[in-house]
C-alpha cells in the first residue's frame, strides 16, 4: 500500500499537469495503471524535501509556556 500522502501529491502533480489521475493514458505513463503513478517518483523527492526542510533539531524550538 502507498503512503497515502505520496499518492494525493502524485494526483496533485498530475492534475496539474493536465491529465485525469484516474485515467489510464499511454501518452502520460506506459502500463503502470492510473495516470497519477506516473508521478511517483516526483512526489516522493518533493515530499522528502519538504520533510528536510521542516526537520529541526528540538535545542531550536521555544519552550512551551504555562
Amino acid at each position: 500500500m502507498i503512503d497515502p500522502r505520496i499518492e494525493a501529491a502524485a494526483r496533485a502533480l498530475c492534475g496539474i499537469n493536465g491529465n485525469d489521475p484516474d485515467g489510464n493514458d499511454s501518452y502520460v505513463q506506459s502500463g503502470m495503471g492510473a495516470n497519477w503513478r506516473a508521478y511517483e517518483d516526483e512526489a516522493r523527492a518533493a515530499l522528502a524535501a519538504a520533510d528536510v526542510a521542516a526537520w529541526r533539531p528540538i535545542e531550536t524550538l521555544r519552550p512551551i509556556r504555562k
